[in-house]
């Protein structure tokens, strides 16, 4: 059971290098949330589908997104502050 668990740390952590390698993604774009490790306070989980709105100008790192899934609540509500790096910008497949 030990070894499962460091395996599984150790798959999480080598996803998120691999994600913060990524580049921001682009205004208007679909990405998916990855949350930082230990956080549980988000209106949204962990490979859900949101629309990237872009960057907010006065706060570099920090972006502005929108739900797209009815799943998420009301469709088009928009959330602003968040850490651009737990938004990878979803491939042209995924769409």
């Amino acid at each position: 059971m030990i070894v499962i668990s460091k395996a599984l740390k150790f798959a999480a952590l080598r996803e998120r290098t691999y994600q913060m390698k990524r580049k921001k993604p682009k205004n208007n774009s679909l990405v998916r949330f990855f949350p930082p490790e230990g956080y549980k306070d988000y209106p949204f989980t962990s490979g859900d589908i949101l629309l990237f709105l872009g960057e907010i100008v006065n706060m570099p790192g920090h972006c502005a997104i929108a739900t797209i899934n009815k799943n998420l609540g009301n469709s088009g509500v928009i959330f602003t502050g968040y850490h651009t790096d737990n938004f990878i910008e979803l491939k042209e497949d995924e769409t």
